[in-house]
């Protein structure tokens, strides 16, 4: 027996959800409220953490992490990155802190982290 297969204008709701990233049940809910109401049935959610969720870097880890910027990185590396920045404090002190948030900490600042 042959799997029915949906279509939204032209698509299947397997490759809409694989083009967006989104699950296929969100792409079908999604399709029917638009059908329903247009665009403002669609709800829409926001992704991610809210603003103030993630964990903040205390003075003595901020002034951690600039004492090490001023030094060269050991090894061959021509400069720190922010990997070995947020493995290098969690070395010295214990602390997890996300290559993210470095590089988070440095925009905050100005720098740049592409390379």
């Amino acid at each position: 027996m042959q799997a029915v297969r949906r279509r939204l204008d032209g698509c299947t709701v397997a490759d809409t959800a694989r083009e967006t990233g989104l699950s296929a049940p969100t792409v079908s809910a999604a399709w029917k409220a638009f059908r329903d109401g247009g665009w403002a049935a669609v709800p829409i959610q926001r992704r991610g953490r809210h603003k103030g969720q993630a964990t903040q870097l205390d003075a003595a880890t901020r002034q951690q992490l600039w004492a090490l910027l001023h030094q060269a990185p050991s090894g061959d590396q021509p400069g720190w990155s922010s990997a070995a920045v947020a493995t290098e404090i969690q070395s010295k002190t214990g602390k997890t802190i996300s290559q993210r948030g470095i590089e988070h900490v440095w925009q905050q600042s100005g720098l740049k982290i592409a390379p």
